[in-house]
This record gives structure tokens, C-alpha cells and sequence, in this order.
């Protein structure tokens, strides 16, 4: 008899799983309790990787209904997805509107993404109360409390939004999607919160501004690491000129110089909290040495 899933992915074992070293297996540097950051190759299923009820519905019929249902019916198709991208085929309108889907439920179900929503409600609350002067231990304790009771199922509360999620793929499908091909000599990155965003600024790409949440930043340039050589880069329309407006979404695969890829890189080290991820010890070596 399967076991039910009480540890539980928050970045999905099948997304670890493009970066791995061996079957499985992915290179991480990681904050360590006690010894600070350092180098390990971890199984993409290791305990470090979970949490225990991340997706629990408790006290319903089906408890672990949605941990189920993301493993049966997205994280296999993701597989099968990023397996077409990396052989460098062309896919399905519907399989672009899938990793919409996809990049959307990967940040909603991270614990990062939670953490900081938890932060920035607690804080408004706050900053409210301040400017009517009626912040005092007692409503400091009952914001807490507030707090901690509205995000106990972020997540469950997210995905029964259907108007936000219908309105970020709809933009998303209204972008060119292209797909950067690392070389050889030079592999993408990822970490414990993948995907971010460069704003837009007067017309022009500002690469010193970005989002890790591009959920909320959706008309700018979304990148999402897929692989070490795969990477998307989710663009306005008008900035790829094979696109066209009245076409069918597609996949365009460019090659991506040393440079995109170490900015790319940049950024993901820039936002990690956690972990690192590289299919190679030598690379998480680098990037320790200049810490």
C-alpha cells in the first residue's frame, strides 16, 4: 500500500530532475545548519527537498487530494514537455498554455513565494493600524494571528482563482516564447524558487529591475531555467520579429551567448534562499568561491 505523501515537494522532484547529475541526482549548495553553505549531491527525493504538509487539505474527505493531483496530472506532463523542448522539437499551442499553467502553480506552491506574501499582508496590516494609532501588543498579536489563520491554505486559495489564473495565461499566450540554447561551454543554473522576470522600461529591457514573482510582472521578460542547456525567455511580442501577432503561439530556439547565460545565472543566484542547483560539482564550486 502507498504511503500518503506527509513530506511534500514545494520545487517538484520532476523539475530537480532536468538538472541532474546522475539518475536523480542534482549537485546543491545549500545553507547548512552548522557548517554554513556547502556541496552536496543530493537524490531529487532527499527530505532536504520537502516539507511536511505543504499541500495537506486537513480535516476533508481527500486530504492529500491536491498533493495527488499535482504529481498525477502535471508533474508527468511536464516531463514529457521539457523532454520535446530539450530535443529542440516544436510543440502544441496547448503544451505553451500547460507551461503557463506550470510556471504559475510552480511559484504559488513555493514556500518562498508564501513567506513573503505572509510578510508583506502582515506588514500593510500593520503600517494601517500604525497611521490610525491603533497599533498596540494586542493587535500586533491579532494580526498574527489573522495572518497565520489566511495563510494556512495559501496555496488551495490561490488555485480556486480562476480569474487570475485565466488572466496570466492569457497574457502569457499573447508573448513569443523562446527557448535559449546554452553552448558547451557554459550551463544555466537554477534554485529553490525558479523563474523571474526583467522589467520593461520606456520601451527598453532593464536588467538591473526584476521580480522573482513574475506572476505579478507578466508584461515584462519572464525567464524559467528548464535544463542546463534550456532556458525560457518569455518576451513582448513586438520584440521578436519572426513573430506575428495572428499566429498560433510557438517555440523559437535561439543560442544563447556566454554572456545571457552568466546574466541569467546572476539573477538566480541573486534570488536564491536556500539552495543552488547545477549539473555539475565544478560549477557550485565557482559560485562558493566568490561568496
Amino acid at each position: 500500500m502507498k504511503k500518503d505523501p506527509i513530506n511534500q515537494h514545494d520545487v517538484p522532484a520532476t523539475y530537480l530532475r532536468r538538472f541532474s547529475s546522475r539518475k536523480n541526482h542534482v549537485w546543491c549548495l545549500f545553507n547548512h545548519e552548522f557548517e554554513g553553505w556547502k556541496i552536496e549531491e543530493l537524490s531529487v527525493n532527499s527530505d532536504y527537498f520537502k516539507y511536511k504538509h505543504i499541500y495537506t487539505l486537513h480535516n476533508t474527505p481527500e486530504p492529500f487530494g491536491l498533493e495527488k493531483l499535482l504529481d498525477d496530472e502535471l508533474e508527468n506532463k511536464y516531463f514529457s514537455t521539457v523532454n520535446k523542448i530539450i530535443s529542440e522539437q516544436q510543440i502544441e499551442p496547448t503544451e505553451i498554455d500547460f507551461l503557463s499553467l506550470w510556471m504559475y502553480i510552480s511559484k504559488f506552491r513555493n514556500l518562498t513565494v508564501k513567506n513573503d506574501w505572509t510578510t508583506f499582508t502582515k506588514q500593510i496590516l500593520i503600517n494601517k493600524l500604525a497611521i490610525q494609532k491603533k497599533l498596540n501588543n494586542e493587535t500586533e498579536e491579532e494580526i498574527e494571528e489573522f495572518v497565520k489563520n489566511s495563510m494556512s491554505n495559501f496555496f488551495p486559495k490561490v488555485l480556486e482563482n480562476q480569474d487570475m489564473l485565466s488572466n496570466f495565461c492569457d497574457l502569457m499566450a499573447g508573448k513569443s516564447w523562446e527557448v535559449l540554447v546554452a553552448n558547451k561551454n557554459i550551463n544555466f543554473i537554477t534554485n529553490d524558487n525558479p523563474g523571474f522576470s526583467f522589467l520593461l522600461e520606456k520601451g527598453y529591457v532593464n536588467t538591473r529591475t526584476f521580480n522573482y514573482n513574475f506572476t505579478v510582472n507578466v508584461k515584462s521578460v519572464n525567464i524559467f531555467p528548464l535544463s542546463p542547456k534550456h532556458c525560457l525567455h518569455i518576451i513582448p511580442i513586438a520584440y521578436n520579429k519572426e513573430d506575428k501577432v495572428d499566429s498560433f503561439p510557438k517555440l523559437f530556439y535561439k543560442k544563447a551567448n556566454e554572456k545571457t547565460v552568466q546574466t541569467i545565472n546572476t539573477k538566480t543566484i541573486g534570488f536564491k534562499k536556500r539552495y543552488l542547483i547545477a549539473s555539475t560539482k565544478n560549477e557550485l564550486e565557482q559560485i562558493k568561491s566568490s561568496m
